[in-house]
């Protein structure tokens, strides 16, 4: 349970330019008040939401038409008989392409030490792990990494580490393809390397998020109301 200066650290965080815009919206109520400008003002308020939705509408409409994706890996084990048996994994990771739009130039564009997420050396990681780079259609999947389990061992009791898969949006220019990038954290844990894959994208606006802010509100006053029960 957060503590009540967590609480509200991260609403104020999440927050802070709803809490900007309702401050200044509270002041033009009151001069709306005081010159007999109520009308004017709620007409205001109301084409501003107006407005945010139309935004919205179309922001959710472009996102549809955007490639989205599924990731999971493969591995294979082999063993070679020098002086003693030494087992080595190989770890495939396959990426899906599960949106309704194709994705051009798919692949590992660094890899990132996920306790730090400091971006780690090429040269270090060039001899163990193989990348590639391919078109994937909407439903089509292929093998984008070949990661030898050797250059994972100095991360098997950290946080793992960060695969960051960059692609080229068909209806944007080739020269904003550093805006689209996914992180990969690849972990190991309970025994095995496991790959999770987070796409977080929050939806516009400023007026249009205050019930989110209700919402927020209501539901740590439930809880914290339940707990002390």
């Amino acid at each position: 349970m957060l503590s009540d200066k967590s609480f509200i650290r991260f609403f104020i965080m999440e927050y802070w330019l709803q809490l900007i815009v309702l401050s200044i919206l509270i002041t033009l109520l009151c001069y709306a008040l005081t010159y007999r400008m109520l009308f004017e003002f709620l007409m205001f308020v109301v084409m501003w939401i107006q407005l945010e939705l139309a935004y919205r509408q179309w922001w959710l409409d472009k996102r549809s038409k955007k490639p989205y994706f599924q990731v999971n890996i493969s591995s294979e084990t082999s063993a070679t008989v020098l002086e003693t048996m030494h087992v080595y994994t190989k770890l495939y990771l396959h990426v899906k392409n599960v949106g309704n739009a194709p994705a051009y130039m798919v692949g590992v564009g660094r890899i990132l030490d996920a306790t730090s997420k400091s971006p780690l050396n090429p040269d270090e990681w060039g001899k163990y792990v193989k990348v590639s780079y391919a078109d994937l259609a909407s439903g089509e999947e292929k093998v984008l990494a070949e990661i030898s389990e050797e250059f994972l061992e100095a991360y098997k009791n950290k946080n793992g580490v960060i695969l960051e898969i960059y692609y080229n949006d068909p209806l944007e220019s080739i020269s904003q393809i550093l805006r689209n990038m996914i992180p990969i954290y690849l972990k190991y844990s309970s025994n095995r390397w496991q790959v999770a894959i987070f796409e977080v994208y929050e939806e516009p606006g400023i007026l249009t998020k205050i019930p989110n802010m209700i919402r927020d509100i209501y539901v740590y006053l439930t809880l914290k109301r339940y707990l002390k029960a």
